[in-house]
């Protein structure tokens, strides 16, 4: 359903959009307090509360795609109490409301309850826990429901990869220096093959330590941010997973965070194995896309670019010796 009212600029524009997140959502009636929560790749968070409690209101950077909605609400159907923050629904039945402006593009939102958490100050000292997590998603096998654009297995092209350097060139030298080396780390871990159609299930695809929160309430951890569930196969959602809370791709990797997430991933009964470099695809073709679509906006941006941004998410892509020695520690 859409509602039509005038919008500018941040807190403004949150709140004269609200009383049409009240009328639409199942939340209250009265808003008490609105404050800003945290920013991420898909959108600004704000804590809302009301008559009812406190509720995590998304306003999301883009029109999502709506049919791949489906993925994400199936998976958290299937999921049971490791989904806790779940999506409201609007009065018609939707996700998503969308909010009509004065002038440009409608602005979407979601809404879920609040959850009282910290993220892990410490991943590894919950990383058997995230591994059990993991496993009992994996354990459901929901199906995905929609095929998705194909950012975890597709990644740009050296033609691309090319253009781009030769942008930066004209821009910043420096920062086409760090794009140059991270596309030759790329290709030194050659070709990004598709997964398995067999294996595919739905999977959430982003469990990251930003993605988790500890309650403070009784120390269960509760996993956020379900919009990139889609298909994947376990063992290639369990391998970027692997490198995420360990950051295997950094000089300060952790083997201790790796093991654990691992034997915790097991003792849980998940299906996944990390038995190849095959199997780090999901998470190559994620580092890989998303360094290029951070550093195209980087250069369209107005001013210079951000060089330390730039080279942090170069710094993710691994050498292929490193990737061994990960299979290793987890075969």
């Amino acid at each position: 359903m859409t509602e039509s009212v005038a919008v500018a600029g941040d807190a403004a524009a949150l709140h004269a959009i609200m009383p049409a997140v009240l009328r639409e959502f199942p939340i209250g009636a009265r808003l008490v307090e609105l404050t800003p929560a945290g920013r991420g790749a898909m959108g600004q968070v704000w804590r809302a509360v009301t008559e009812r409690g406190a509720w995590a209101v998304k306003v999301l950077n883009d029109a999502p795609d709506l049919a791949l909605l489906a993925n994400e609400l199936g998976l958290v159907a299937r999921a049971g109490t490791v989904a806790r923050s779940v999506p409201l629904l609007t009065s018609t039945g939707e996700a998503v409301l969308a909010v009509e402006r004065d002038s440009g593009p409608p602005q979407h939102l979601r809404v879920a309850a609040w959850l009282d958490g910290e993220h892990p100050a410490r991943p590894a000292q919950v990383a058997a826990r995230v591994g059990e997590l993991l496993a009992r998603l994996h354990r459901v096998r929901a199906p995905y429901l929609v095929d998705d654009p194909r950012w975890f297995e597709d990644v740009p092209s050296q033609a691309s990869w090319a253009d781009l350097v030769e942008a930066f060139e004209r821009v910043d030298p420096r920062c086409a220096e760090v794009l140059r080396a991270a596309v030759a780390g790329l290709a030194a871990l050659g070709e990004v093959r598709p997964a398995p159609a067999a294996d595919l299930i739905c999977c959430h695809r982003d469990l990251k330590p930003a993605n988790v929160l500890v309650r403070k309430d009784s120390t269960e951890l509760v996993l956020l941010d379900w919009e990139n569930a889609g298909a994947a196969t376990p063992s290639r959602e369990l391998a970027a997973v692997l490198m995420r809370w360990s950051r295997w791709s950094g000089e300060d990797r952790d083997p201790v965070a790796a093991s654990a997430l691992h034997d915790g991933y097991l003792a849980g009964g998940g299906t996944g194995r990390v038995s190849t470099l095959d199997d780090f695809g999901m998470f190559l073709a994620d580092a890989a896309n998303y360094l290029y679509a951070v550093a195209s906006a980087e250069l369209a941006a107005a001013g210079p670019p951000d060089r330390a941004l730039l080279a942090s998410l170069a710094a993710q892509v691994p050498e292929p010796e490193r990737l061994a020695e990960l299979v290793d520690l987890v075969s």
